[in-house]
């Protein structure tokens, strides 16, 4: 029979939070992402769906590119969406 104390629960606790402490973040738009989350954003889209969205934001910016900011805005998501592109896997 194996026992445990309180002391070996506490050491096997504080292993797993020192992984999970460890882990690499990504900060994108001021929040912290684990690789794994940005992996599953990643996922949300075929490379296909995201070059659709990289091409929606040039037209969308060309066409309302008058507007108040709506170039930055654009080049903004970009921004984001290129981050999460490169971190991910």
């Amino acid at each position: 029979m194996v026992e445990l104390g309180y002391y070996n629960i506490v050491d096997k606790f504080h292993s797993k939070m020192s992984t999970t402490l460890s882990e690499t973040l990504f900060t994108i738009n001021g929040k912290d992402y684990s690789h794994r989350e940005l992996n599953m954003i990643y996922d949300f889209f075929t490379q296909l769906q995201w070059d659709v969205i990289d091409s929606a934001l040039d037209c969308y910016a060309q066409e309302n590119g008058s507007k108040h900011n709506i170039e930055e805005e654009c080049h903004q998501v970009r921004d984001v969406m290129y981050e999460v592109l490169r971190a991910a896997y």
